[in-house]
Protein backbone atom coordinates (compact mmCIF):
# COMPACT_ATOMS: atom_id res chain seq x y z
CA UNK A 1 0.00 0.00 0.00
CA UNK A 2 1.26 3.32 -0.73
CA UNK A 3 0.69 6.76 0.64
CA UNK A 4 -0.43 9.90 -1.70
CA UNK A 5 1.30 12.65 -0.17
CA UNK A 6 3.51 14.03 2.63
CA UNK A 7 4.61 10.80 2.53
CA UNK A 8 7.61 11.24 4.87
CA UNK A 9 5.63 12.88 7.16
CA UNK A 10 2.54 11.07 7.55
CA UNK A 11 1.31 7.36 6.42
CA UNK A 12 2.50 4.52 7.65
CA UNK A 13 4.48 2.81 4.73
CA UNK A 14 7.24 5.00 3.27
CA UNK A 15 7.15 5.13 -0.80
CA UNK A 16 7.99 7.90 -2.77
CA UNK A 17 5.33 8.93 -5.58
CA UNK A 18 7.67 11.62 -7.29
CA UNK A 19 10.22 9.32 -9.21
CA UNK A 20 9.65 6.29 -11.31
CA UNK A 21 8.72 2.74 -9.59
CA UNK A 22 11.32 0.84 -9.02
CA UNK A 23 11.33 -2.82 -10.04
CA UNK A 24 12.93 -4.66 -7.31
CA UNK A 25 13.86 -8.28 -7.43
CA UNK A 26 10.98 -9.34 -5.18
CA UNK A 27 8.49 -8.05 -6.88
CA UNK A 28 10.16 -10.11 -10.38
CA UNK A 29 10.54 -13.47 -8.47
CA UNK A 30 6.93 -13.13 -6.99
CA UNK A 31 5.77 -12.88 -10.61
CA UNK A 32 7.37 -15.82 -11.66
CA UNK A 33 5.97 -17.85 -8.84
CA UNK A 34 2.59 -16.17 -9.63
CA UNK A 35 3.06 -17.73 -13.39
CA UNK A 36 4.33 -21.11 -11.90
CA UNK A 37 1.50 -21.73 -10.00
CA UNK A 38 -1.01 -20.97 -11.84
CA UNK A 39 -2.83 -21.16 -15.48
CA UNK A 40 -3.57 -18.94 -18.22
CA UNK A 41 -7.04 -17.54 -17.11
CA UNK A 42 -6.89 -18.27 -13.87
CA UNK A 43 -7.61 -15.12 -11.38
CA UNK A 44 -4.86 -13.79 -9.29
CA UNK A 45 -5.75 -11.22 -6.07
CA UNK A 46 -2.78 -8.69 -5.23
CA UNK A 47 -3.68 -6.47 -2.10
CA UNK A 48 -1.52 -3.90 -1.27
CA UNK A 49 -0.52 -3.27 -4.85
CA UNK A 50 1.72 -0.19 -3.90
CA UNK A 51 2.68 1.18 -7.34
CA UNK A 52 2.10 -1.54 -10.05
CA UNK A 53 5.30 -3.27 -10.10
CA UNK A 54 4.14 -6.81 -9.38
CA UNK A 55 0.83 -6.86 -11.21
CA UNK A 56 3.23 -4.81 -14.35
CA UNK A 57 5.35 -7.74 -13.80
CA UNK A 58 3.00 -10.57 -14.10
CA UNK A 59 1.25 -8.70 -16.98
CA UNK A 60 4.46 -9.43 -18.80
CA UNK A 61 4.69 -13.12 -18.04
CA UNK A 62 1.39 -14.54 -18.65
CA UNK A 63 -2.14 -14.09 -19.23
CA UNK A 64 -4.15 -13.85 -15.99
CA UNK A 65 -6.87 -12.27 -14.37
CA UNK A 66 -5.59 -9.88 -11.96
CA UNK A 67 -7.79 -8.00 -9.31
CA UNK A 68 -6.15 -5.33 -6.98
CA UNK A 69 -6.88 -4.11 -3.87
CA UNK A 70 -5.09 -1.10 -2.10
CA UNK A 71 -5.94 1.82 0.76
CA UNK A 72 -5.16 4.57 -1.81
CA UNK A 73 -6.65 5.47 -4.91
CA UNK A 74 -3.69 7.01 -6.67
CA UNK A 75 -1.91 3.32 -6.29
CA UNK A 76 -5.25 1.95 -8.04
CA UNK A 77 -4.87 4.16 -10.93
CA UNK A 78 -1.12 3.76 -11.41
CA UNK A 79 -1.09 0.00 -11.48
CA UNK A 80 -4.57 0.46 -13.49
CA UNK A 81 -2.17 2.28 -16.17
CA UNK A 82 0.92 -0.15 -15.32
CA UNK A 83 -0.57 -3.67 -15.83
CA UNK A 84 -3.87 -5.16 -17.46
CA UNK A 85 -6.05 -5.13 -13.92
CA UNK A 86 -9.22 -6.66 -14.44
CA UNK A 87 -10.98 -5.08 -10.95
CA UNK A 88 -9.96 -3.03 -8.39
CA UNK A 89 -10.92 -2.57 -5.06
CA UNK A 90 -10.15 0.28 -2.40
CA UNK A 91 -9.77 -1.05 1.01
CA UNK A 92 -9.31 0.56 4.52
CA UNK A 93 -6.30 2.47 5.10
CA UNK A 94 -6.14 1.45 8.96
CA UNK A 95 -8.69 -1.61 9.04
CA UNK A 96 -7.89 -4.15 6.88
CA UNK A 97 -10.96 -4.76 6.00
CA UNK A 98 -10.94 -6.67 2.75
CA UNK A 99 -13.78 -9.35 4.14
CA UNK A 100 -16.46 -6.46 3.77
CA UNK A 101 -14.25 -4.36 1.00
CA UNK A 102 -13.95 -7.24 -1.63
CA UNK A 103 -16.86 -9.06 -3.12
CA UNK A 104 -15.43 -11.15 -5.65
CA UNK A 105 -13.93 -14.35 -5.59
CA UNK A 106 -13.04 -17.12 -4.12
CA UNK A 107 -9.51 -16.62 -6.54
CA UNK A 108 -7.14 -19.11 -7.58
CA UNK A 109 -4.08 -16.91 -5.97
CA UNK A 110 -4.08 -14.46 -3.55
CA UNK A 111 -0.74 -12.54 -2.53
CA UNK A 112 -0.04 -10.12 0.01
CA UNK A 113 3.60 -8.52 -0.55
CA UNK A 114 5.32 -6.97 1.70
CA UNK A 115 1.69 -5.56 3.50
CA UNK A 116 1.76 -8.50 6.56
CA UNK A 117 4.25 -6.33 8.79
CA UNK A 118 1.93 -3.43 8.72
CA UNK A 119 -1.04 -5.00 10.49
CA UNK A 120 -1.95 -5.23 13.28
CA UNK A 121 -3.46 -8.16 13.41
CA UNK A 122 -1.87 -10.81 11.36
CA UNK A 123 -3.12 -14.09 11.99
CA UNK A 124 -6.77 -12.06 11.51
CA UNK A 125 -5.46 -11.13 8.37
CA UNK A 126 -4.01 -14.61 7.20
CA UNK A 127 -7.37 -16.44 7.85
CA UNK A 128 -9.48 -13.85 5.82
CA UNK A 129 -7.04 -14.06 3.23
CA UNK A 130 -7.88 -18.01 3.07
CA UNK A 131 -11.24 -17.21 2.85
CA UNK A 132 -11.06 -15.22 -0.38
CA UNK A 133 -8.72 -18.34 -1.55
CA UNK A 134 -9.95 -21.05 -3.63
CA UNK A 135 -9.52 -25.05 -2.09
CA UNK A 136 -6.35 -25.86 -3.45
CA UNK A 137 -5.53 -22.30 -4.45
CA UNK A 138 -2.04 -20.62 -3.76
CA UNK A 139 -1.75 -17.56 -1.17
CA UNK A 140 2.10 -15.82 -1.63
CA UNK A 141 3.04 -14.35 1.21
CA UNK A 142 6.04 -12.05 1.53
CA UNK A 143 7.45 -9.74 3.98
CA UNK A 144 11.24 -8.04 5.07
CA UNK A 145 14.23 -9.80 6.51
CA UNK A 146 14.73 -7.47 9.56
CA UNK A 147 18.21 -9.59 9.52
CA UNK A 148 19.25 -9.04 6.30
CA UNK A 149 23.24 -7.62 6.19
CA UNK A 150 22.99 -3.72 5.89
CA UNK A 151 20.30 -4.25 8.99
CA UNK A 152 22.91 -6.39 11.13
CA UNK A 153 25.49 -3.79 10.05
CA UNK A 154 23.54 -0.63 10.81
CA UNK A 155 22.59 -2.19 14.38
CA UNK A 156 26.50 -2.23 14.90
CA UNK A 157 27.01 1.19 14.52
CA UNK A 158 23.80 1.81 16.37
CA UNK A 159 22.10 3.44 13.39
CA UNK A 160 17.96 2.98 13.91
CA UNK A 161 16.52 2.30 10.66
CA UNK A 162 12.51 1.01 10.38
CA UNK A 163 9.83 2.03 8.12
CA UNK A 164 7.68 3.49 10.43
CA UNK A 165 4.42 1.47 9.74
CA UNK A 166 6.19 -2.17 10.14
CA UNK A 167 4.88 -3.31 13.51
CA UNK A 168 5.33 -7.05 12.93
CA UNK A 169 8.87 -8.34 11.87
CA UNK A 170 10.33 -11.97 11.21
CA UNK A 171 13.43 -13.60 10.56
CA UNK A 172 13.35 -17.40 8.80
CA UNK A 173 13.43 -19.04 11.98
CA UNK A 174 10.26 -17.18 13.30
CA UNK A 175 8.22 -16.95 10.17
CA UNK A 176 8.61 -20.65 9.49
CA UNK A 177 7.27 -20.98 13.18
CA UNK A 178 4.33 -18.10 12.06
CA UNK A 179 3.31 -20.31 9.19
CA UNK A 180 3.66 -23.94 10.51
CA UNK A 181 3.09 -23.95 13.77
CA UNK A 182 1.16 -20.82 14.64
CA UNK A 183 -0.73 -20.58 11.91
CA UNK A 184 -1.39 -24.67 10.26
CA UNK A 185 -0.43 -23.18 6.90
CA UNK A 186 0.53 -26.13 4.15
CA UNK A 187 3.92 -24.24 3.09
CA UNK A 188 4.76 -26.06 -0.08
CA UNK A 189 7.79 -23.30 -0.99
CA UNK A 190 10.03 -21.17 0.54
CA UNK A 191 11.85 -19.10 -1.96
CA UNK A 192 14.58 -16.14 -1.64
CA UNK A 193 15.04 -13.27 -3.64
CA UNK A 194 18.15 -11.41 -3.43
CA UNK A 195 20.83 -9.99 -1.11
CA UNK A 196 21.65 -6.17 -0.87
CA UNK A 197 24.62 -5.37 -2.21
CA UNK A 198 25.75 -1.89 -2.23
CA UNK A 199 25.34 -0.29 -5.63
CA UNK A 200 22.88 -2.42 -6.35
CA UNK A 201 19.82 -0.65 -7.06
CA UNK A 202 22.31 1.41 -9.74
CA UNK A 203 23.67 -1.42 -11.22
CA UNK A 204 21.40 -4.40 -12.65
CA UNK A 205 24.47 -6.90 -12.31
CA UNK A 206 25.22 -6.58 -8.53
CA UNK A 207 21.46 -7.76 -8.68
CA UNK A 208 21.88 -10.99 -10.23
CA UNK A 209 25.37 -11.57 -7.67
CA UNK A 210 22.78 -10.95 -4.99
CA UNK A 211 20.26 -13.27 -6.35
CA UNK A 212 23.49 -16.09 -6.39
CA UNK A 213 24.67 -15.42 -2.86
CA UNK A 214 20.63 -15.84 -1.84
CA UNK A 215 21.04 -19.51 -2.77
CA UNK A 216 24.31 -19.85 -0.71
CA UNK A 217 22.69 -17.69 2.71
CA UNK A 218 19.02 -17.71 1.91
CA UNK A 219 18.29 -16.60 5.51
CA UNK A 220 20.22 -13.04 4.47
CA UNK A 221 17.70 -12.42 1.85
CA UNK A 222 15.77 -8.95 1.34
CA UNK A 223 12.94 -10.84 1.92
CA UNK A 224 10.89 -13.77 3.36
CA UNK A 225 8.80 -15.77 0.67
CA UNK A 226 6.47 -18.15 0.90
CA UNK A 227 4.13 -20.13 -1.13
CA UNK A 228 1.12 -21.43 0.75
CA UNK A 229 -1.51 -24.36 -0.47
CA UNK A 230 -5.22 -23.37 0.72
CA UNK A 231 -6.52 -26.65 2.30
CA UNK A 232 -9.69 -25.18 2.14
Amino acid sequence: MAKTQNWEDEGNIHIGMANKPQILPYHKLIAELAIKYTNEGDSILDIGCGRGQLPAQITQLGKRDLIVADAYQVCLDETSAAANIKKTYLIGEKEFDIDTKIDGGPYDMVILSHVLEHLPHPIEAIQKIKRLTKPGGIIILAVPNPVRPNILISNIFRRHYVNRGHIHAWDMSHWRNFLENINDLDVVEYAHDFIQIPGCYRLPILQQVGKGLACIVPWWSFSNIAIIRHKG
